[in-house]
């Protein structure tokens, strides 16, 4: 199967389209393992989307040095003190410390709220999805309680992270995401992406990708066989194409 290539250019603008065209957000990810490319791709992309009029909000708690563009903040907190557009919160990252790692159903509240009290389109763009995830593919929230109809309490949750990926489109949030644990991912955030970038994978994660409609066998013997900074863009009622972003390191 010969497969088509993508511009770097005519990438972002294909992820980023429903923002440019409509004002609204997009939902992409980056699947990829560790040192083959997807921070890199989402900083890209990073820049990209502050150059549309974006806020930034970047989550790297993990890296020691990060690559992302912008004002570095230990903890959501600090959003107002930071200056400019682009935000990096950094957790323990930054600090050492168990107690500042990012609860993202308290941040993406905090997201929500920014997109409903200004015309700024807002990105959120974790470098690990799943740390906003359980292990059961589920969003961490609180456990609630209410009242059902016939009197009983319930418990229930209410995940701030289902209502971005649901409802924040037409408040202007995107959400831009990266993970090496896609089988960990809740299913609905793949489902409303429109695009995900699919670099080099094993056995298991391409026969999971492919069960779940993303890949078929042919799509899935190409992207097993990715070089470093290389992958497969998908988008939703389109062809998948090879890409590969520049990147300096600078």
């Amino acid at each position: 199967m010969e497969i088509q290539r993508i511009s770097e250019a005519d990438c972002l603008a294909s992820i980023t389209q429903s923002l440019i065209k409509k004002k609204e957000g997009f939902r992409h990810t980056w699947i990829a393992y560790t040192g083959w490319g997807k921070s890199v791709a989402n900083s890209i992309l990073c820049e990209y989307v502050s150059q549309l009029g974006s806020l930034t909000i970047v989550v790297d708690q993990k890296n020691k040095d990060c690559i992302y563009p912008g004002t570095q903040i230990v903890q959501a907190r600090q959003m107002s003190e930071a200056k400019g557009t682009q935000v990096i919160i950094r957790g323990p990252a930054s600090t050492k410390k168990a107690s500042d790692i990012v609860y993202f159903d308290d941040l993406a509240a905090d997201v929500w709220t920014i997109g409903q009290s200004t015309d700024t389109p807002v990105c959120l763009m974790p470098d690990e999805l799943t740390d906003a995830a359980t292990n059961n593919q589920e969003w961490k929230a609180p456990l609630l309680e209410r009242v059902n109809s016939k009197g009983k309490i319930e418990r229930y949750r209410d995940p701030w992270m289902d209502k971005l990926y649901r409802l924040g489109r037409t408040l202007g949030i995107s959400v831009a995401a990266c993970t090496q644990l896609v089988q960990e991912v809740p299913r609905s955030a793949l489902a409303m992406c429109e695009t995900l970038g699919i670099f080099r994978q094993e056995s298991r994660e391409l026969a999971y990708l492919t069960r779940l409609g993303y890949l078929d066998k042919s799509l899935a013997s190409i992207v097993g066989k990715l070089e470093v900074g290389e992958f497969l863009f998908v988008k939703r009622g389109e062809g998948a194409r090879v890409c590969k972003f520049s990147y300096d390191g600078t």
